[in-house]
């Protein structure tokens, strides 16, 4: 038989246990829901970003290139893939890239500018935990080979090797000014990112077994 006062302890304890229990799912909901607006936030930024820099943060090349210029929307591709890891950064650089082709009046451009900028951001994301700045050079080797495919079976290939060697200057551009952006944001702590290199680690710092060989 179970006395009253026993029986009363239980029952509290266990009025506590399910109060206690209660009060940290509804935190965790609420921080998970936190968390989501946060992501979609910064998705939102990195997609804006992504257009912006590649319409207005842009420079033409000489008289004789058809027009062709160079720009920033690929730095802020590597930074997207860098921050929001390889998925944020493909459906970032995809339709950031794609929404500049249209509004910058290349409608022809949009759907290829869809994959290639897409892939651009999904391969960089998936590679800076193991390549670090390496990433950026492999990653960017899709942009000239994709415009180069898409303008040969479009134009044919004059057009295409004409198109390539731009492409080219802007594949060293977008590598060397992501690397500068992304080293910046890594020093300033700003971010964290998704996918840093070396468990624990950012963009720019070294392994321990590149410490030893130094």
């Amino acid at each position: 038989m179970i006395r009253p006062g026993k029986k009363a302890a239980n029952a509290l304890y266990c009025r506590t246990v399910s109060w206690y229990n209660g009060s940290m799912k509804k935190r965790e909901d609420e921080n998970l829901s936190n968390d989501r607006i946060r992501s979609l936030a910064m998705h939102g930024v990195f997609l804006a970003v992504i257009a912006m820099l590649t319409l207005f943060a842009s420079v033409p090349l000489p008289a004789g290139t058809g027009g062709a210029y160079i720009n920033a929307g690929d730095a802020a591709i590597y930074a997207a893939a860098y921050v929001l890891g390889p998925v944020g950064g493909a459906v970032t650089a995809a339709l950031g890239s794609a929404l500049a082709d249209v509004l910058h009046g290349a409608m022809i451009y949009a759907p290829v500018t869809l994959v290639i900028k897409g892939l651009m951001g999904l391969i960089a994301g998936l590679l800076f935990k193991r390549l670090r700045h390496g990433a950026l050079p492999v990653a960017g080797l899709v942009m000239p080979a994709g415009y180069f495919l898409f303008e040969y079976l479009l134009y044919g290939r004059g057009t295409a090797l004409f198109g390539l060697w731009t492409n080219a200057i802007q594949y060293v551009f977008g590598v060397v000014a992501g690397i500068l952006l992304i080293t910046a944001l890594g020093k300033t702590r700003a971010v964290q990112p998704a996918a840093a290199p070396h468990e624990g680690g950012n963009f720019n710092e070294k392994s321990d077994e590149e410490d030893l060989k130094e």
